[in-house]
């Protein structure tokens, strides 16, 4: 069936039909879908965090090698992430989508079937959103969470002398993406578990409130690239960093698919999307934070680089401490095509 033989309103009551037989009506939730705006609790001694990511279909995914589940549960899970940097909790979202009049209310029930999927993972409620005619689908996932007052982290918390330190490790994502354009076929195996490093990230919640409680200091999510987005810590800082390369951590399956250890190292640093947590720290309270991250799962945590005062740029340091000349920096949405 189509979107246009269903309708606006009759798309929206199925819609509403799918989340009420998955969430079963949380009880935080006073009122959600079906009036003008939802109704929710509304957090006490703490700090509210609302954070907005649009997906666009041939910019950030395409139908021939992406499911609709999974760009629902992406679109969500970068949200999450957001929230998870700020050292947050996810609460609430709004979804919004752009349809065109010929789509199949089939992909749309799976898009919904993957943002329901990690709404359920990772606590949420999803309240209402909108939807519109569009001449390609996109969909915005906004979202609301909370963090305990003083908790929350900034990019402009960065202090000379600071341990740059990532969570997990990195490339995963831009290395399957390479893979599914190329006609890759992830089944199962560690091709499988490759691909949903770019199709299902894991947003680090529980291990960013432990290491903003054990003393971290600036801190977002790995999404635009390591390389970009501790430029933005500098920038936000007014400090300079040094990345040593050789310490970035790189995901294990990339070189079973076939990259060159230089070609996995620089997807490492500048790939984007493993939406793992990239953080700064005084140095004595590194071990403190790597303790307390392994207290709540399984995370590795690597220190990569130092911060010191100077220019807000990032130096990279290859092998024997030399500096690297990196062509790609990272993910520009009007650079990048």
């Amino acid at each position: 069936m189509l979107v246009k033989e269903l309708g606006e309103f009759g798309l929206i009551d199925y819609i509403d039909a799918l989340i009420r037989k998955a969430d079963g009506g949380s009880k935080k939730v006073a009122l959600g879908i079906g009036d003008d705006s939802a109704v929710v609790d509304a957090p006490l001694g703490a700090k509210m965090l609302l954070t907005t990511d649009t997906m666009v279909e041939n910019v950030h995914f395409n139908r021939r090698y992406v499911k609709p589940a999974d760009i629902g549960y992406k679109a969500m899970a970068v949200s999450v992430s957001d929230i998870a940097a700020m050292a947050g909790t996810p609460e609430y979202a709004l979804v919004t989508l752009g349809l065109t009049a010929e789509a199949e209310v089939e992909f749309v029930a799976g898009v919904y079937h993957g943002l329901i999927d990690a709404a359920k993972a990772f606590g949420i409620s999803i309240v209402g959103g909108d939807m519109t005619k569009s001449n390609r689908f996109f969909v915005t996932v906004a979202l609301t969470g909370r963090a305990e007052a003083g908790l929350t982290r900034r990019r402009s918390d960065a202090k000379v002398g600071d341990a740059i330190m990532v969570t997990g490790s990195l490339g995963g994502s831009a290395a399957a993406l390479k893979l599914l354009k190329e006609g890759a076929k992830p089944m199962r195996g560690w091709l499988a578990h490759l691909a949903a490093r770019h199709t299902r990230p894991t947003p680090r919640i529980t291990e960013a409130r432990a290491a903003a409680a054990a003393g971290a200091r600036a801190m977002q999510d790995i999404s635009d690239g390591l390389l970009a987005d501790l430029a933005h810590i500098c920038s936000a800082s007014g400090l300079g960093a040094r990345l040593d390369s050789m310490a970035v951590p790189v995901f294990p399956e990339a070189a079973k698919a076939g990259f060159k250890a230089v070609d996995a190292q620089r997807l490492a640093i500048t790939g984007g999307e493993d939406y793992e947590l990239l953080f700064t720290a005084p140095p004595a309270k590194v071990d403190a934070i790597i303790a307390a991250i392994a207290q709540v799962g399984e995370t590795p945590v690597t220190v990569v680089g130092t911060m010191f005062s100077g220019a807000a740029e990032v130096i990279v340091a290859g092998h024997e401490g030399k500096p690297m000349v990196m062509k790609r920096r990272g993910y520009d949405h009007f650079q990048n095509g």
